[in-house]
């Protein structure tokens, strides 16, 4: 009879595994999708606006679920939100390896500095890509116009995340 009791409870203990990780895979598959929708609007904005959501779900799937989960997200959001908008151009590598750094670094931080880490972490990606960006062609005043526009935007996105989040 104590050998019933033991396999219950590995039972239970599998199915209650088994729930978790299928709530961080749909979460994890959830902030991709939102954050490669937020990308939608730069088939008419031609990336002029700074408006995305990739950043936040990179930094909170990161601080989450560890900088793995984050990267890929990360780089998926961007990648397919890319795609989406049609904006596909040699620069997306730029791109993708900003946010693989996004999610690595997010996952030093915790949700008790997610605001911090949104702001300090899209402020760095802007710094280190926007010099990569105007060397391989890009427009100097759309360049300029994204990033008077990302920053705030993302200042805004985080802080109120933040009210959830952090």
């Amino acid at each position: 009879m104590k050998m019933g009791k033991y396999v219950n409870i590995g039972i239970i203990a599998l199915i209650a595994l088994l729930a978790v990780f299928i709530k961080s895979f749909m979460f994890i598959g959830a902030a991709v999708i939102v954050g490669a929708l937020s990308l939608l609007h730069q088939r008419y904005t031609r990336n002029f606006f700074g408006f995305e959501l990739c950043t936040l779900m990179t930094v909170l799937v990161s601080i989450m679920y560890g900088a793995k989960a984050g990267m890929l997200v990360g780089v998926l959001s961007i990648t397919l939100g890319m795609i989406i908008a049609g904006n596909i151009h040699p620069t997306i590598f730029v791109s993708i390896f900003g946010f693989l750094l996004i999610g690595l670094l997010a996952s030093f931080f915790t949700m008790e500095s997610f605001f911090l880490a949104g702001l300090l972490l899209t402020v760095l990606y802007d710094i280190l890509t926007v010099p990569v960006y105007l060397f391989f062609g890009s427009n100097p005043a759309t360049t300029f116009f994204y990033v008077v526009t990302h920053i705030p935007l993302n200042w805004l996105i985080f802080s109120r995340a933040a009210m959830f989040f952090g």
